[in-house]
C-alpha cells in the first residue's frame, strides 16, 4: 500500500501481504478490495484493523493455459483434464472434472447378492433399519449405533417376512410413522418398527407395488390393480377400488398435489406405454407411449409453483430416462416437452432426493447422473462413481443428509456437493510454471516440464531454471524431479514406447525434450532428448525423490542439432520429435561398442519452413507450419511418405488428427477443417473462434457410451484450450444432422442480429494477410454451440422464438415446434461433456 506523507512531501510504502498478481484493482468498500488477475485467481481480499491483508473469496482462473492432458486416473471411463496453467508466481496445475462433486464417507462391504435395499423408522426422525433383499430372503440390519451395524436376530423382529424377497417396504406418513409396509411377492405386511410384531398382513399374487401416504398400490399377477390403506385400528384394509388391465404391470407410482387429488402411474411389461389414472375411480386420464418397458417412475414437481403442473421421469429397460412435462386439465393431461437422456444398455432406476431444499432426481443405467432443473430445463450432472445399481436417501445422527449408493458387492455411503457441470481444483507450483505434460499410467502419475523464473531483487537477469517433475496422479503430492542445467530449458515431455529393435517386447518411457540457449543465439542450436523410466529398482543414476515413490531412472541422454519443439510417439518403437524446423523419426538402439543406448535417426522431412505443432494418430502424422498450413504424412514403418499438403498460406499455430478429419488454429484465432480422404486432406471448415488457441487435445472427457454412443447427435472428437483459459468441446456429426444445425443457426443467428449483434458475420474467418480478392470468406463446417444454447434462454412465447421457428423467407421455415427444437438443442449440449 502506497501512503502519500503530505507533511513530509514523501511516499511510504507498506507490505501488507502477498496476493494474486493483478491486472487490474478495484478499492469496493470498507478496505474490500478486488484484485482481477489474467495469470492467476482473482481475489477478494481486506485490510484489516491490524494493517494486513486477509482473502476474503478467490475466483478460479484457468489462464494462461499453455498445455493440457486428458487422464483416465482410475479406469471409469470419464478421463479428467489436466492443464499447464499460470505464469510468474502462479504456476499451477488445474484439474477439471465433470461431474457432480462426491465426497465418499463409509462403506459397507459383503453385500454380494443383494437386489434391493431399503430404509426404515421406528418412530424418530432418524433411519433405524436396514433391509437387504436377496433373491429368496430379506435381512434387516440395525443402523440405530453409530459404529456398528449388526444384523437383528429373527426372534428380536419376528414381524418381518424373511424366507422371500422383498418388492417394497417404506414407513407410513405422519401419525403412523412407527408403522412400516412390506410388500413381498404372497403378501402385504403391516409391521410395528418398534416393537417387530407384525399388525396385519394381505395375502395375494403380487408383481408390483408403491407406497404412499396411507396408501398401498399393488399390481397382482393377474393383471389387475388394486388400492389398500391403513385404517385407525392399524388394519390393513382393502379399499374396494379394483381394475382390470391387459397387461401385467411393471412397475406403481403415485402422486398427490397441495390440494389432496392423487394420481397412480403404471407401467406395463407387454406394452410399452405408461398410463395415468385417477385414484378415486380408477379411470385412465392418460396414456403415453416410451421405446421401451418402463421400470421406474417418479412424478417431479420441483420448480413448478403451479399446482396442476409437473414432470414426470420414466425409466426403461434399455437404458433411457424419458422426461416430459404435464399439465393436469380435469380429467385428462396435457403431455407437453418429451426429452431422452440415454445412461447406457441398463434397466434405469430413479429415486428423488432433498438437497437444500430442492428436490433432484438420480437417475442410475450403466452410467448415474443427477437430474436437476435450471432455467425450466433438466439439467443433467454425472457420478462419477462406477457400478452403481440403485441410491436412496440415508439419514442417521452419524451421517445425516447422506445418500446410499447400492454397488455390485457393497453399500457406498457419500454427500453430494454443489451441483455444477465441472469441477475445478488446483496445485499450486508457485513459481514453477509448467509447460508441457503428460499422464504416465504405470506409475499412477503425472509427468511435467516447469520453467522457473526468479524475479532478480537488481537490475541483473531473471534467474531461470527448470526441472522435470512427477506427481501422483491422485493426491498431487511431489514424486520425484529432476533439473536440468541453468542455460537448459524443458520444452516437451511425452509417454512413449520404445523396443531396441523391431519385433521386440517395448517398454514405456518418459521422453524429456530441451533446449539449451546459448548466448546471442537468435535459436538454440543444440538440446537433447531424456529417456527416463519409473520403477521400484535402484539405478547408477537416481533423481531427486520421495522416499516412498517410485524411483526416477535416466536410461538415456542425447544431445541433438537443435531444440525440442514437439515429440510424440510413433507406433511401440519410434518417436517423433520436431528439431528446430526439422521432422526426425528416432528408433532406440544399442551401440555396438558399448552396448549403451542411442537414438537413431531413422528418416526426417525437411520440407516445411517452420514447423510449431506434431500430432500422431496410428501411422498418420499431421504436422503445422507457422509459415504455411498443414501436412499429412504416413509412416509406412522405415520411412515418411507425403500424404498431402495444405498449400494455403494460413499461419498454422497448433493442429490436431482423428480418424476422418483434420483440425488446425492459425495466428489469427481462426479454426480450419480438413476432411481425412484418399485423395489426401480436403478443406472442409473455416471459423474464427476469437481467441489465441494455445493448444489442441484429441479426445473427449466421458466415454462413447456414456454420451449415447452412435446415437449421439454429435459425438466429441477434440479438446480447444485458449491462453486466457476457455476450453472447448469440438464434435463431429453427420452429414444430415450437420444440414439440421446449420439451418437452426442460420435462423438464430438472423433473428438475435436485429436485435443484438451479428454473430455468423464475426464468426467469418479474419485475416491478417493482404489479399488481391474482394471476397469475403464465410464461416463453414463448424457450428457456434454458444449460439445454439441461446435459443434456451427464450421462453415459448417470446417473438425471438417466431423469428427463429419460421426464418425470413418461407424456404428457411424450421419443421419443428418450440418444444421439439428446445429438446433437440437440450439434447446436443449432454452429449458434450
Amino acid at each position: 500500500m502506497i501512503v502519500i506523507d503530505k507533511e513530509k512531501e514523501g511516499i511510504q510504502a507498506h507490505l501488507l501481504g502477498e496476493a494474486s498478481s493483478a491486472s487490474c484493482i478495484a478499492y469496493i468498500n470498507a478496505g474490500v478490495i478486488f484484485l482481477g488477475s489474467e495469470t492467476g485467481d482473482s481475489q477478494l481480499v481486506q485490510i484489516t484493523s491490524s494493517g494486513s491483508l486477509e482473502v476474503v473469496d478467490t475466483y478460479p482462473n484457468t489462464a494462461p493455459i499453455i498445455d493440457a492432458t486428458l487422464a483416465d486416473i482410475d479406469n471409469s471411463g470419464d478421463p479428467i483434464v489436466v492443464t499447464c496453467s499460470g505464469e510468474g508466481k502462479t504456476g499451477s496445475l488445474r484439474i477439471i472434472r465433470t461431474g457432480a462433486n462426491i465426497e465418499e464417507l463409509a462403506s459397507i462391504g459383503d453385500t454380494k447378492g443383494v437386489t434391493r435395499v431399503f430404509l426404515l423408522k421406528d418412530g424418530t426422525e432418524s433411519d433405524s433399519y436396514l433391509l437387504l433383499s436377496y433373491p429368496q430372503e430379506t435381512k434387516i440390519v440395525n443402523i440405530k449405533d453409530s459404529h456398528t451395524y449388526s444384523e437383528v436376530p429373527e426372534n428380536d423382529f419376528a414381524g418381518l417376512v424373511r424366507d422371500s424377497t422383498t418388492l417394497v417396504a417404506a414407513n407410513l406418513e405422519v401419525e403412523y410413522s412407527h408403522l412400516a409396509i412390506q410388500v413381498t411377492r404372497i403378501a402385504v405386511n403391516l409391521i410395528n418398527m418398534q416393537t417387530g410384531e407384525q399388525c396385519n398382513r394381505w395375502p395375494g399374487d403380487i408383481v408390483a407395488a408403491c407406497i404412499h401416504g396411507d396408501m398401498i398400490c399393488v399390481g397382482l399377477h393377474d393383471n389387475s390393480l388394486l388400492l389398500l390403506h391403513v385404517d385407525q385400528d392399524r388394519k390393513l384394509l382393502k379399499d374396494g377400488k379394483q381394475a382390470q388391465f391387459g397387461s401385467q404391470i411393471s412397475v406403481v407410482s403415485m402422486r398427490s398435489d397441495s390440494t389432496g387429488k392423487s394420481n397412480i402411474f403404471l407401467g406395463f411389461w407387454q406394452k410399452h406405454v405408461v398410463q395415468i389414472l385417477n385414484t378415486d375411480t380408477l379411470e385412465r386420464m392418460a396414456e403415453i407411449e416410451v421405446p421401451h418397458v418402463p421400470l421406474s417412475i417418479v412424478p417431479w414437481e420441483h420448480d413448478f409453483p403451479v399446482v396442476h403442473r409437473f414432470h414426470l421421469l420414466v425409466g426403461t429397460g434399455n437404458g433411457h430416462v424419458v422426461t416430459m412435462r404435464l399439465r393436469s386439465k380435469g380429467s385428462s393431461f396435457d403431455i407437453g416437452e418429451r426429452r431422452l437422456i440415454y445412461l447406457g444398455e441398463r434397466p434405469v432406476h430413479l429415486q428423488k432426493y432433498v438437497d437444500q431444499g430442492k428436490e433432484n432426481v438420480i437417475a442410475t443405467g450403466k452410467r448415474a447422473v443427477i437430474l436437476s432443473r435450471s432455467n425450466r430445463s433438466v439439467v443433467q450432472h454425472h457420478i462419477n462413481i462406477k457400478d452403481i445399481e440403485a441410491v436412496l436417501p440415508f439419514n442417521t445422527p452419524r451421517f445425516s443428509n447422506t445418500l446410499m449408493f447400492k454397488l455390485p458387492s457393497s453399500l457406498l455411503l457419500a454427500r453430494i456437493g454443489k451441483l455444477e457441470k465441472i469441477k475445478i481444483d488446483s496445485v499450486p507450483l508457485g513459481y514453477d510454471v509448467p509447460v508441457s505434460i503428460t499422464y504416465h499410467s504405470e506409475t499412477h502419475a503425472f509427468a511435467l516440464g516447469c520453467v522457473r523464473r526468479e524475479p532478480s531483487r537488481d537490475e541483473a537477469y531473471d534467474a531461470t531454471t527448470s526441472s522435470f517433475k512427477l506427481l501422483d496422479a491422485t493426491t498431487f503430492e511431489h514424486l520425484n524431479s529432476y533439473s536440468v542445467p541453468s542455460t537448459e530449458e524443458i520444452t516437451k515431455v511425452c509417454v512413449t514406447s520404445l523396443g531396441i529393435n523391431d519385433g521386440d517386447i517395448s517398454s514405456k518411457y518418459i521422453a524429456v525434450g530441451t533446449a539449451v540457449w546459448g548466448e546471442d543465439e537468435p535459436e538454440p542450436t543444440k538440446g537433447r532428448i531424456l529417456l527416463f523410466t519409473a520403477v521400484n529398482t535402484q539405478s547408477t543414476f537416481i533423481a531427486t525423490r520421495n522416499a516412498s515413490a517410485p524411483i526416477l531412472n535416466l536410461m538415456l541422454e542425447q544431445e541433438i542439432t537443435g531444440a525440442v519443439v514437439s515429440m510424440c510417439g510413433l507406433g511401440d518403437a519410434y518417436l517423433a520429435v520436431i528439431v528446430n524446423t526439422i521432422l526426425v523419426v528416432y528408433q532406440l538402439t544399442k551401440k555396438a561398442a558399448t552396448n549403451e543406448l542411442q537414438l537413431k535417426p531413422v528418416d526426417q522431412w525437411i520440407h516445411n519452413y517452420m514447423l510449431s505443432s506434431l500430432v500422431v494418430n496410428g501411422s498418420d502424422i499431421i504436422i503445422g507450419d507457422t509459415f504455411q498450413s498443414v501436412t499429412l504424412l504416413h509412416w509406412t514403418g522405415s520411412e515418411l511418405k507425403l500424404v498431402s499438403k495444405d498449400y494455403e498460406t494460413v499461419n498454422s499455430l497448433n493442429a490436431t488428427l482423428d480418424d476422418t478429419h483434420v483440425i488446425q488454429s492459425n495466428v489469427d484465432n481462426n479454426l480450419f477443417s480438413y476432411k481425412n480422404e484418399e485423395d489426401g486432406i480436403q478443406p472442409s471448415g473455416r471459423y474464427h473462434f476469437g481467441e489465441v488457441i494455445s493448444c489442441l487435445v484429441p479426445g473427449s472427457v466421458s466415454t462413447n457410451a456414456a454420451r449415447g454412443g452412435d446415437k449421439a447427435l454429435a459425438v466429441p472428437k477434440h479438446l480447444l484450450f485458449t491462453s486466457g483459459g476457455r476450453i472447448s468441446v469440438i464434435s463431429k456429426c453427420d452429414d444430415e444432422r450437420a444440414m439440421k444445425l446449420h439451418n437452426i443457426q442460420r435462423n438464430i443467428g438472423a433473428a438475435f442480429k436485429s436485435d443484438h449483434y451479428d454473430v455468423l458475420s464475426w464468426r467469418a474467418p479474419h485475416t491478417s494477410i493482404k489479399t488481391f480478392s474482394d471476397d469475403i470468406p464465410q464461416a463453414s463446417g463448424f457450428i457456434d454451440g454458444d449460439l445454439l444454447l441461446r435459443f434456451l434462454e427464450l421462453e415459448s412465447d417470446s417473438p425471438l422464438v417466431k423469428k427463429i421457428l419460421n426464418g425470413t423467407k418461407r424456404a428457411e421455415r424450421l419443421d419443428m415446434e418450440y418444444g421439439e427444437l428446445r429438446e433437440f438443442i437440450e439434447e446436443l449440449q449432454t452429449t458434450q461433456y
